[in-house]
């Protein structure tokens, strides 16, 4: 249970950043902004990749 408990701690800190980030996208120029999108775009895709290895690993495990 502890695993689980630490899996969604870091899934609340990561809507945390991303939602600072998307506070700072609307200071920045253009460029910058660009910039900030493609980080989050790449941050959101690895963190899809690693909640569905989670689950993978949890399936595998015998009950």
């Amino acid at each position: 249970m502890v695993f689980i408990k630490d899996v969604f701690e870091a899934r609340l800190w990561e809507f945390g950043a991303f939602r600072g980030m998307l506070e700072n996208l609307m200071r920045q120029s253009p460029k910058q902004a660009r910039d900030t999108v493609l980080f989050a775009s790449i941050l959101a895709i690895a963190s899809a990749q690693l909640v569905v290895a989670v689950d993978a690993y949890i399936g595998l495990l015998p009950d």
